[in-house]
């Protein structure tokens, strides 16, 4: 009997091209995040609260940075049909990416004070420097990473995460026995970014260099101009969401003090980034499916979306009752007692992070069918709902507790915000197409 079982599931796994990619993903994007949290009970005694709330905004300025540093060609990249097309988008979204990061250096020459008295954070002054450095290493790691889920090159993408992984915990971990305050993090957060691209560039010079030999500059300017919705559109909308994303830390921080936004990141760190980073995996796989159906297949585009839906969640609903019931008193035990008042957070978060893992893979659907319109309208709903729980959290004098509740709750509707927005695209886009949409239907 058992033999049967495990022949079945042996052909279901080499039968299912999804399953298998998903699995390939998901499981360097654990590996590699297993390395974090496995290092996260030491971080938590070389450093202090307050230190990883100097992390948390270096790396808050950063992602807001990323979110527009290719003006979002590089979300286009999966898109042509002809590798060619998709080779000269990569270049066309290395020239931007260059762009931002000298305008970034050349306004933290100018604007460094005025961002320490934003945040009321004096000494985050001292490691602005390292900003440029990342976003460098951050975006060209996003390009080549669409780069290699064109070619579904899954494999390199797990074992990069991983060598990221590895090489972010090390210096952080040697930083904090060598190096007194944050910057043993913030390095280690750059080098751990910049990992990854070396395996990148070797592996896309050996296999693709023949492709990348043909790219003409007028052929990049027909992409920049055949996908100029994404800078337009998509570009802003990205900003919004990160927006959205981020300001919860910067808005706490603010408030209520480096500390408390330190013990909201390090939730952030253990769960939220995870979750998140496996829930983008299945989304690359998704995006790359997605893409290919729209030219070939367009009537299945439904019935993707709604079996990766299921699969999202198999994973997440006995993760969250778990977290909920034990994760408290685990967190604690596992951080130490200076991240009790942390520990009261995870619960509550868990439930945003959980709505977020269900519906940011299956939010690339606008970008498949190129609904920009949805995207920017999505992510100011989001940005609106999280900034007035933010405001009724300062006007009421709300407690920090009182606070995480309130983001929450925000976060979670403009999350399931976000599953609405694609079901609906994809019924108008297989209207448009004359496509039947009854049939697929979630859990």
């Amino acid at each position: 009997m058992l033999l049967q079982i495990k022949a079945k599931l042996h052909a279901k796994f080499t039968q299912d091209r999804f399953l298998k990619n998903v699995t390939v993903l998901v499981g360097g994007n654990i590996a590699a995040q297993m390395i974090v949290i496995c290092a996260s009970p030491l971080l938590t005694r070389l450093y202090t609260p307050d230190e990883f709330g100097y992390l948390g905004l270096f790396i808050s300025l950063l992602a807001l940075l990323a979110s527009i540093s290719s003006l979002q060609y590089e979300s286009t990249i999966t898109l042509p049909k002809d590798d060619l097309d998709g080779a000269n988008i990569v270049l066309l979204c290395f020239v931007t990416l260059l762009g931002v990061v000298l305008l970034t250096a050349g306004s933290l020459l100018i604007f460094t004070e005025q961002i320490a008295e934003l945040f009321q954070v004096e000494a985050i002054k001292n490691y602005l420097f390292l900003l440029p450095i990342s976003l460098l290493a951050l975006g060209g790691n996003n390009i080549l990473n669409s780069w290699a889920t064109r070619k579904k090159n899954y494999g390199l993408i797990s074992t990069t995460k991983i060598t990221q992984g590895i090489n972010m915990t090390l210096v952080q971990v040697i930083g904090g026995m060598v190096i007194k305050g944050p910057l043993g993090l913030m390095i280690g957060d750059v080098i751990g970014r910049a990992g990854g691209n070396a395996r990148f560039i070797r592996s896309t010079y050996r296999e693709d260099w023949q492709i990348f030999k043909q790219i003409k500059w007028k052929k990049i300017m027909k992409m920049a101009k055949r996908y100029k919705k994404f800078p337009i559109y998509s570009s802003p909308a990205t900003l919004f969401r990160q927006v959205s994303l981020e300001l919860p830390f910067l808005v706490l921080t603010g408030i209520y003090g480096p500390s408390i936004g330190g013990g909201f990141i390090l939730v952030q760190r253990v769960l939220g980034l995870p979750l998140f980073l496996i829930g983008l995996s299945i989304g690359n796989v998704y995006l790359s499916d997605a893409s290919k159906l729209v030219h070939i297949n367009p009537d299945q585009i439904k019935k993707l979306f709604w079996s990766t839906f299921q699969k999202l969640f198999i994973i997440i609903a006995p993760l969250l009752f778990i977290i909920i019931i034990f994760g408290p008193t685990m967190f604690t035990f596992i951080f130490g007692n200076d991240w009790t008042i942390s520990s009261s957070y995870l619960p509550i978060l868990a439930i945003m992070y959980s709505f977020q893992f269900l519906s940011a893979p299956l939010g690339v659907t606008l970008y498949v069918l190129e609904r920009n319109d949805l995207q920017i309208l999505r992510e100011i709903i989001r940005v609106v709902l999280i900034g007035g729980a933010l405001i009724l959290a300062y006007i009421f004098s709300y407690t920090p507790f009182q606070a995480i509740i309130a983001i929450s709750v925000a976060g979670s509707i403009g999350f399931i915000l976000y599953g609405i927005f694609s079901i609906v695209a994809i019924h108008q886009y297989l209207q448009q197409q004359g496509i039947p949409v009854k049939g697929e239907t979630p859990i």
